[in-house]
């Protein structure tokens, strides 16, 4: 029996108006200095802070005050650039921010990450990210605390709870849990990282006009039908390298789990649900053993 959780989210208003209500993200005119009108120059006018952000998605009053929690996202606008991205605002003195850098920079091009514009550090007043943004804002305006900014594209069909809230059909949910199970394992095996803070909101869901995508798993190619949706990782802070020469399924498949419980939040399935019990009494030898669990046992709903 499935049921459908309620929850009121109101989405991003994305029509200007002569108000205080949000503005829509227009695309602008090009750079007059700008000889090619693409990521290029969006990235130089990133760099240039050419940005104003306009509404706060989370703030340090959410988290905490301590610089190792301290963390504030907001929906920008980035000049020439006519989507809405998200910049996500870090203390300097974070100690999760080094390894962010280094594991985006690890995978930048992976196809199911949510894609980086740019980052950029500079000084501003702190006093500004403890609460929610109540009006427009340019970053690095006045203040001495040293910050690093990250400049994403933004995905506007949100997380795991903004979609699977509205959206239970069994064929989303399957083409998402292959998809994702495939993603983690690929972090794993391809770039060594463990993703370590695997939660409802690091776990975007973009949409695709593919009707198929291939994911890699111990050398054989699987296509996963897409349904319209790919999952792109977000947020990692918390994550980590894999030091050991050989990374053990097992250690991936603590990660599949939780995804796996997370989304048990937002699709009330009673076949699911038995289906995801005692999962930490099982062992794997290969990622391939992994993946063929979560599709013909897990998903045999």
């Amino acid at each position: 029996m499935k049921t459908i959780k309620n929850r009121n989210n109101s989405p991003f208003n994305t029509t200007r108006k002569r108000t205080q209500k949000p503005l829509i993200f227009e695309k602008l005119p090009k750079c007059s200095r700008s000889r090619i009108y693409d990521m290029t120059t969006y990235k130089v006018n990133c760099g240039k802070n050419l940005l104003l952000g306009y509404k706060s998605i989370k703030a340090a009053e959410e988290t905490s005050m301590n610089k190792d929690h301290f963390v504030h996202v907001i929906i920008s606008k980035l000049k020439d650039y006519n989507e809405p991205v998200v910049v996500k605002i870090y203390d300097s003195e974070n100690r999760h921010l080094k390894i962010e850098l280094k594991i985006l920079e690890k995978i930048q091009d992976y196809r199911n990450t949510a894609r980086l514009i740019c980052h950029f550090s500079c000084k501003d007043d702190k006093n500004n990210y403890f609460r929610k943004i109540m009006k427009p804002i340019r970053f690095c305006s006045n203040g001495s605390h040293p910050f690093h900014y990250f400049v994403y594209e933004y995905i506007a069909t949100g997380d795991i709870s903004d979609f699977f809230t509205k959206n239970t059909d069994t064929n989303l949910i399957k083409s998402f849990v292959l998809q994702i199970t495939a993603v983690i394992i690929q972090l794993a095996s391809i770039y060594r990282i463990c993703h370590g803070d695997i939660n409802s909101g690091n776990i975007m869901i973009d949409t695709t006009e593919e009707k198929t995508l291939d994911y890699t798993i111990d050398g054989k190619t699987y296509t996963i039908e897409t349904h319209g949706i790919i999952p792109k990782m977000i947020d990692y802070g918390k994550s980590k390298f894999y030091r050991d020469t050989i990374v053990s399924p097992n250690d991936v498949w603590d990660d599949i789990i939780i995804m796996l419980v997370v989304l048990n939040r937002y699709y009330e399935n009673d076949q699911f649900t038995k289906n995801i019990r005692n999962l930490y009494e099982l062992n794997f030898s290969t990622f391939t053993d992994c993946y063929l669990y979560v599709r013909d046992i897990i998903l045999n709903i």
